[in-house]
């Protein structure tokens, strides 16, 4: 899935390698990130 969204592969390995949990635990904190904590404003998504 994450390789849908044009990241790279090595990059990928490094984040599953390194994040705490693995490359699931970085994707479902991350969208966390993304729609409960930052400010709508400041969103990019979220913008019209």
């Amino acid at each position: 899935m994450i390789t849908l969204l044009l990241v790279p592969r090595l990059q990928v390995k490094l984040i599953d390698a390194h994040y705490p949990g693995g490359l699931g635990s970085y994707i479902k904190d991350k969208l966390h990130h993304v729609m409960c904590e930052l400010p709508a404003a400041e969103n990019y998504f979220w913008r019209g």
